[in-house]
């Protein structure tokens, strides 16, 4: 694991969560405690929804087989808590329940930091779903759980490339008559964050990171100062090559990482993307790594900051006594927020901007949204 003092690999980040298992004996990655999504449905009001989830295998020509969680409407059921542990109280979903979906519905693709996993993204899959999306979330073999000393977790293609086989695979299995391939967006954090940027055209520039860290000391300048000696010529053309995927229609990019590594005339041509960054993100602070690039972008792609977030309140939520538990060990910082703010409302913030952004960008229609 890549630890600078109380640092994680920010920009790499999700590694720590890892270690939260490794401390309380228990796994971590979960979402927060929801028993059920609530369903907008337009003049009609809200209803409660049921939330289905299952496991599905990716397979991809030259590339290693992985598994994603896939989170939709279904009609019913009985819910079971999924990843609750001491730490963290887990969510509600029907597993294996009846797909409800009554008409091809969005696919939004959530992406995880680095060393973090599927159900980390959970807390946002369950808001998608009320809203009638299908929402799907890998563990990534480079970037899931993983010791932070592994090289791979700075191969930014790794993600993108994963991205476009599970697209490829649920639009030729037998989700695709219930996938709208006109409305298919992408949402990361960190790691994921950059990973959805590039998906939506961002180029890097990949030698300017090491630049940037001569004159910066921040979390992820920290984490990656081992790694510079590789970024030899073969890792920057490949890095630097294009990564886009034109099927995705909106990305919405959660305090990504090497922002300061793209390039001006992708960030002026990139698919609607909306960025979020938390005031008092510790790893990537935005007045360094985010607001200067902000000049380069162009409407309808905008820029969100929730003042009081840092970079792990994007993580899920944490139980009342989760900060006495990890007290004393290098994850204590995890759960901890703001004085006078809670998580649940920094991610009551976020959830509103990526769905009103979405619904702008007409991913999510909610009058269209049928269980």
């Amino acid at each position: 694991m890549i630890r600078t003092r109380r640092h994680c690999a920010s920009a790499v980040c999700g590694l720590v969560i890892a270690a939260i298992g490794a401390g309380t004996g228990v796994a971590c990655t979960a979402a927060r405690a929801r028993p059920r999504a609530r369903e907008d449905v337009g003049a009609g009001g809200v209803r409660d929804a049921l939330v289905g989830v299952r496991t599905i295998e990716i397979v991809a020509a030259g590339r290693a087989t992985f598994s994603a969680r896939v989170w939709y409407p279904t009609s019913g059921g009985e819910p079971k808590t999924f990843r609750a542990n001491a730490v963290l109280p887990g969510y509600q979903a029907v597993p294996d329940g009846a797909v409800a979906v009554k008409s091809p519905a969005p696919l939004v693709i959530l992406l995880h930091g680095s060393g973090g996993g599927a159900e980390g993204m959970a807390w946002i899959a369950l808001e998608l779903v009320a809203h009638g999306a299908i929402a799907v979330a890998a563990d990534h073999p480079a970037s899931a759980s993983g010791d932070g000393r592994q090289r791979s977790i700075l191969d930014v293609w790794e993600q993108p490339d994963d991205v476009r086989a599970m697209i490829d695979q649920l639009e030729s299995s037998d989700w695709s008559a219930r996938i709208d391939r006109d409305r298919i967006a992408v949402v990361g954090f960190s790691l994921g964050g950059q990973s959805a940027m590039l998906l939506a055209g961002a180029r890097f520039e990949f030698a300017r990171v090491q630049e940037f860290c001569k004159t910066h000391r921040d979390g992820a300048c920290e984490a990656l100062q081992p790694y510079f000696g590789s970024f030899d010529d073969a890792f920057l053309a490949r890095a630097n090559a294009d990564h886009a995927d034109h099927r995705i229609r909106a990305a919405v990019a959660i305090a990504p990482g090497f922002t300061e590594a793209m390039t001006a005339a992708s960030l002026q041509a990139l698919a609607p993307t909306l960025i979020i960054a938390g005031g008092h993100d510790q790893q990537l602070p935005p007045e360094t790594r985010v607001r200067p690039m902000l000049v380069h972008l162009r409407p309808p792609s905008g820029y969100h900051e929730i003042a009081s977030a840092k970079h792990y309140s994007f993580l899920p939520l944490c139980r009342p006594n989760a900060n006495e538990l990890l007290a004393g060990t290098p994850e204590e910082g995890l759960c901890q927020e703001q004085v006078g703010t809670t998580r649940e409302q920094i991610h009551t913030e976020a959830l509103e901007a990526i769905t009103t952004f979405l619904r702008d960008r007409g991913v999510l229609v909610d009058s269209q949204a049928r269980l």
